[in-house]
């Protein structure tokens, strides 16, 4: 296939300490069209600790001043007569307070001695990498491109669920196009663009309406489904538009069009008809 692009490749590295590691790398670019591009790719990393990693000499520094953690919260300062302090424009200062049972000066402002250097215990780092994203060109000069960033089982199941979401909105737009190829008996251009208009305004709707609802879940619904609820919006978004602008058209892939000039063949199932405007025959009663 002239649109598809498919790349592999492999790096093999060896360590003295550390031993052979082997990574490959693979990559998929499909274009069936201008308007819409589909990439991904998987690879595997491995980063053996330098040297200096290992053997730099150790020693103890301090960072500054830093709040602990643990045993401290931010909250409002007080003076010494108890009435809270206020910056230059009436505001409450806000700093360190500690939790009961701590002094402030054990847990406020300290300077923690940290440790520097290599470490002999360092083992290599292994890493996965995958990425999967489509490019879509809905007209001249705008591109806009989606690419997934993260995958765990929630947004597996929002990828799942724009995929039957998506899957019933093209079912629709092709059972229009099969009860109308069923009149006429030919598949054209004119055919398709007729089932895409008519069943338009339902896609449009639907599309709508579950946006509305998505966008509301995703601004007050909280962080736990913002992964969820972000996948759901641009699949849906994406979903539409590959049923009406993409799965479609890929109907008159091998089919031959007329020429133009050229009459279209008609089909003549009975003893009486009427030619369609598409240029087959649509059998009388």
């Amino acid at each position: 296939m002239k649109s598809l692009d498919f790349t592999l490749a492999a790096r093999y590295d060896h360590y003295s300490d550390f031993g052979s590691t082997t990574n490959p790398k693979a990559s998929f670019r499909f274009q069936p069209s201008k308007a819409f591009l589909l990439r991904g790719s998987f690879s595997t990393g491995f980063r053996a600790p330098t040297l200096y990693d290992i053997n730099a000499a150790q020693s103890f520094g301090t960072p500054g001043t830093v709040n602990d953690p643990g045993n401290s919260h931010l909250g409002p300062q007080f003076n010494a007569d108890g009435t809270p302090k206020l910056d230059a424009d009436g505001n409450p200062v806000i700093g360190c307070v500690p939790n009961a049972g701590y002094a402030k000066n054990a847990v406020c402002k300290i300077q923690p001695e940290v440790l520097n250097g290599g470490n002999t215990n360092l083992k290599p780092e292994k890493s996965r990498n995958a990425t999967l994203g489509i490019v879509l060109e809905p007209f001249r000069d705008f591109t806009f491109g989606v690419d997934a960033f993260r995958v765990n089982m929630t947004l597996v199941a929002a990828i799942l669920t724009v995929m039957g979401y998506s899957m019933v909105d093209t079912i629709v737009v092709f059972d229009r196009i099969r009860e109308i190829r069923g009149k006429y008996g030919i598949l054209s251009r004119q055919l398709i663009n007729d089932a895409i208009n008519q069943t338009l305004s339902r896609t449009l709707l639907t599309a709508g309406t579950t946006l509305m609802t998505l966008l509301v879940m995703y601004i007050w619904g909280g962080p736990a489904i913002h992964g969820f609820t972000f996948i759901l919006l641009i699949g849906i978004i994406i979903g539409t538009y590959s049923s009406i602008a993409v799965a479609a058209p890929f109907l008159l892939v091998g089919v031959r069009q007329p020429v133009a000039g050229q009459k279209p063949p008609t089909k003549q199932t009975g003893a009486t008809g009427t030619a369609s405007p598409s240029g087959a025959v649509k059998v009388g009663d």
